[in-house]
């Protein structure tokens, strides 16, 4: 009997999704990200909705990216929130948005956020 999951890891290449791939090895993951093949552009729907129509079934899905301003607070802005909402929430509940429906059938979406340590900036 085969238990291998099929995993979506969308940042595969971050500092945090080379973990999580590493983690799951006993699975069968297919490492996404803006560099790879296939790719992703978790900023534009049209390249997730690309991405998801390209694989089929997967059983879950992890997101591990996002990008956000680090400073101190006292020097954040009003578009420093913004951002970090549109970099780091928007673009993981466009990929459980787009992806659930279709690319999911019979599985619960799995979204886990994976956040790098603040001096990253970014994943």
């Amino acid at each position: 009997m085969n238990t291998r999951k099929r995993i979506v890891v969308i940042g595969a290449t971050g500092h945090v999704g080379r973990a999580v791939v590493s983690a799951l090895a006993s699975d069968d993951v297919v490492g996404v990200g803006r560099h790879s093949t296939p790719s992703v552009d978790v900023t534009d729907p049209s390249s997730v909705e690309r991405l998801f129509a390209g694989l089929g079934a997967v059983d879950a899905v992890v997101t591990a990216l996002g990008t956000a301003p680090f400073r101190p607070l006292a020097e954040l802005t009003r578009d420093d929130y913004l951002a970090a909402l549109t970099g780091k929430v928007m673009t993981q509940l466009d990929v459980v948005r787009i992806a659930a429906p279709d690319a999911i059938p019979e599985a619960a979406t799995r979204l886990r956020e994976f956040l790098a340590a603040g001096r990253h900036g970014t994943m």
